[in-house]
């Protein structure tokens, strides 16, 4: 037998290795289509894919679950005969154009979720084009950003409320009975108003533009500490109280307060000063006194409570008013109406019925409309006489009610009904509806449009004359069983104004009143005349939506049931550098991941295999600049048996993320200045080491530092030179304390706390005089000291056992121990006693 000739046998083998590569490549490609159909059907966004003239080829479940309709409700059908809009022109521009992608904001309306309201979303077309370079199909995808847009009708409503506010607030600088000015951080005047210029005894415009000390040389050197603590913290001083002699022989007492000013980003710009005249309101201390029985069930009610004296002035009023006014209650201790800054008939109205009851010493009802830095509140007062021993009307006492949510409500539930009427007319269903004789009440725009009438001609009409005399006797059923209480759902064909037939999809709803009694049929419907399916194009969307996984940043790979991956995206390969091909068919513990890292990847796997639920977890994956954070979803995939078959895991970086949100919560927890942990840190150390000593039953100490005379030491040396004070004394504090657990917080200005967990008094007391002798010995030069020649401290020593008291109790203890320090001398430490022994401060 002969041979056969040496070129068949290499034609014979070309061939054959021509149909292995052949039979390779279409495996991939299986392995391709069908990942990209568990990714197109597993996506969290909407995506759709259409043909160049716009009819649904394929949706996905969020596609569909969006748009409230099941996903064979879209096959064939046209978008915009689905969903008519504007929007044509943007997909026209796409077709013809031919852009890489198109992105826009549409605001949408559900009408089968009207509790949704207006939505907004992202569209974006991406166009795919056939081999001439003509759009073959449009690839849809949506993005909701209701929250984004929302922000932004958040904004414009928070800058209408800023302009309101500033109009109020410039009302308030006017009419405000009590002084008010704005300082920048050169503690220059930026606004003033008259009544604090007059306490000032200097006209407006002498005090804009100049500072404290240009204005009142005599009381800069006592506030401006004050201030600039408040610009160097943060937090406000309140409740300054001074005396002074305004005119010869005349006394009147003040209350200041000091409030920073923080831009959004927490930044301090200026301090809000407000300045308030208590002269009167000492006069009435006594009083006040006598009537504690009467506050302690006056405190705690939710009404206004008010006691007028024979002056109509207010000497008493419950804490329920702050919530109304804004302000504390005390601004209006020994104030008539008038003092208060209200507009003269206001303020007459509300004094005309205190009068009445005195003079008539009835009971009466009155009801009143006060402006407030909140609005208008509608207000209702029972004023009642009160006798003294002679039976004369001593005093009025006023209860009043905020009726203001009453009346908002009754207006909220107009404008509901406003709305809910602007939401039916622009509704995509068709809204019908008929009263009992099936004769046309309301139709919105939708319908009018659908059946092609003005709405204006449907009105009065019956429902019948709009469908073909067969199809009467169905709507009648219809009708009657919608009369019965029974609410349906069905088919239905009407006949359009032009002749042409209607198929709607028709839910019935009876409208009955509050006795249940029938009034009406409310019809909603939408159009389904075109029905049309395509079984066209399965192979051009796989292939669309495999090109998509094979470009995206994350990791997506498939893993069986025996835990080896099945396929993986080339971004494992930017990630590891390695091929994608050393990764198939491997186990996690066979890949260069740790024992444990290996280990909880395999259990997590085996738990989605097992209960066939869906998991978002946190693992670790080796990369070209080591380890990196992501965070892995793995979804089940079944089989046709209800079996998890393979598991879907997409896998996104978050390690920029991760980094970046720890290192700024370590930095919010430090004192830029001095590299010490800040107020902020206590509020983590109350939630943490104080709940452990506790539970443990252990005490714990506290030490408040105060630098001596620090003022004086920055008038001589200036700030910088204090600052620099301010580091060595916390650098020494720090390296004198030799336990790790031993903590050391700046608390603001000069002062500082040191905590010392499982520390008793004694022993507190001993490390306290330690930090004294190492600030002591630092021999840091203060020549304007009157106490010495160099810097010192004055420490006061709390201490407590966990479990028996608070964290708020142990510095106010500690705070009184330092404060009997600085009175003998200070220099020295000072032990408190029991905290609640120390908890009130002198003045």
């Amino acid at each position: 037998m002969t041979a056969p000739p040496v070129d068949a046998v290499r034609a014979l083998e070309c061939a054959l290795s021509l149909c292995r590569q052949e039979l390779a490549e279409s495996r991939g490609r299986a392995q391709g289509l069908a990942l990209a159909e568990a990714v197109f059907t597993h996506a969290a966004n909407p995506l759709a894919v259409l043909d160049r003239h716009y009819d649904f080829l394929r949706v996905n479940d969020a596609y569909a679950r969006c748009c409230g309709k099941p996903v064979e409700a879209f096959a064939g059908r046209n978008h915009f005969e689905m969903f008519p809009s504007d929007a044509r022109l943007v997909f026209d521009d796409v077709v013809q154009n031919k852009p890489a992608s198109t992105t826009f904001t549409r605001a949408l309306i559900f009408p089968d979720q009207p509790e949704r309201g207006v939505s907004y979303w992202d569209w974006t077309l991406v166009p795919v084009l056939d081999a001439d370079g003509e759009v073959d199909a449009l690839v849809l995808s949506q993005v909701d950003v209701t929250e984004r847009e929302a922000g932004a009708d958040a904004l414009r409503q928070s800058e209408a409320r800023y302009r309101r506010q500033a109009a109020e607030l410039e009302l308030i600088y006017r009419t405000a009975p009590v002084g008010l000015c704005v300082l920048d951080t050169q503690l220059r005047y930026v606004h003033i108003n008259e009544h604090l210029a007059e306490f000032d005894r200097l006209p407006v415009e002498e005090h804009l533009g100049k500072t404290i000390r240009e204005t009142l040389p005599d009381t800069a050197a006592r506030v401006e500490p004050l201030l600039r603590r408040v610009l160097e913290t943060g937090e406000p001083v309140l409740d300054l109280e001074g005396r002074g002699e305004t005119e010869p022989g005349v006394w009147r007492h003040w209350n200041s307060q000091y409030w920073p000013l923080k831009s959004a980003d927490g930044r301090v710009y200026g301090i809000n000063v407000v300045v308030e005249e208590i002269t009167e309101r000492r006069r009435l201390e006594e009083t006040r006194q006598r009537e504690q029985a009467f506050r302690s069930l006056a405190e705690n009610s939710s009404d206004i409570i008010s006691r007028f004296d024979r002056e109509l002035r207010r000497i008493y009023v419950n804490p329920a008013i702050e919530a109304i006014l804004d302000r504390p209650r005390e601004t209006l201790i020994g104030k008539t109406h008038h003092d208060l800054g209200l507009p003269e008939a206001l303020a007459a109205a509300l004094d005309r019925p205190l009068a009445m009851v005195f003079e008539t010493a009835q009971p009466l009802a009155a009801e009143a409309v006060v402006p407030t830095p909140k609005g208008e509140r509608y207000l209702e007062a029972r004023i009642v006489p009160e006798f003294d021993a002679s039976g004369a009307v001593e005093t009025v006492l006023a209860i009043t009610r905020d009726l203001t949510e009453r009346k908002r409500a009754e207006e909220a539930l107009q404008a509901s009904e406003r709305k809910y009427r602007a939401l039916v007319e622009n509704l995509y269903e068709g809204v019908w509806l008929l009263d009992t004789e099936a004769d046309t009440t309301f139709v919105n725009a939708r319908l009018a449009e659908l059946l092609g009438y003005p709405a204006t001609e449907m009105l009065g009409r019956s429902v019948f004359s709009f469908m073909d005399p067969e199809q009467v006797e169905a709507m009648r059923g219809n009708l009657l069983r919608s009369a019965a209480g029974t609410r349906a759902e069905y088919d239905f064909e009407f006949r359009c104004k032009s002749g042409e037939p209607i198929w709607t999809r028709v839910a019935a709803t009876p409208i009955v009143d509050e006795g249940g009694r029938y009034q009406g049929t409310l019809i909603a419907l939408i159009d389904i005349t075109e029905r049309i399916r395509s079984a066209e194009a399965l192979h051009r969307r796989e292939q669309e939506f495999a090109a998509l996984v094979e470009r995206s940043p994350d990791i997506i790979a498939r893993v069986d049931a025996s835990l080896r991956l099945r396929y993986v995206n080339p971004a494992i390969e930017r990630l590891t550098g390695r091929p994608r091909d050393w990764f198939i068919g491997k186990t996690p513990g066979e890949r260069e991941l740790s024992p444990e890292e290996a280990r909880l990847r395999e259990a997590t796997l085996r738990a989605v295999f097992e209960s066939g639920e869906e998991r978002i977890v946190e693992q670790r994956n080796p990369s070209l600049n080591g380890e990196r954070i992501f965070q892995t979803r793995l979804v089940p995939e079944f089989g046709p048996a209800g079996k998890v078959e393979s598991v879907l895991v997409v896998e996104r970086d978050i390690d920029d993320l991760k980094r970046a949100q720890e290192a700024l919560e370590e930095l919010t927890l430090l004192d830029p200045l001095t590299g010490v942990a800040n107020r902020r840190f206590l509020e983590r150390f109350v939630g943490r080491e104080w709940m452990r000593e506790a539970r443990q039953r252990l005490p714990i100490a506290a030490v408040m530092v105060d630098i001596d005379h620090f003022k004086d030491y920055n008038d001589h040396y200036g700030h910088a030179q204090g600052d620099a004070c301010l580091r060595t004394v916390s650098q020494t504090l720090r390296g004198a304390l030799h336990r790790p657990a031993d903590i050391l917080v700046r608390y603001g200005g000069e002062e500082f706390i040191v905590l010392l967990p499982e520390s008793d008094l004694a022993a507190a007391r001993e490390i306290a005089e330690r930090l004294r002798q190492a600030v002591e010995a630092l021999a840091l030069p203060h020549p304007t000291s009157p106490i010495g020649d160099r810097v010192t401290i004055s420490l006061g020593v709390a201490a407590v056992q966990a479990h028996e008291g608070e964290f708020d109790q142990l510095l106010i203890a500690a705070d009184a121990a330092l404060y009997r320090a600085k009175k003998k001398g200070r220099n020295r430490v000072e032990a408190s006693g029991a905290p609640a022994a120390d908890a009130a401060r002198p003045p």
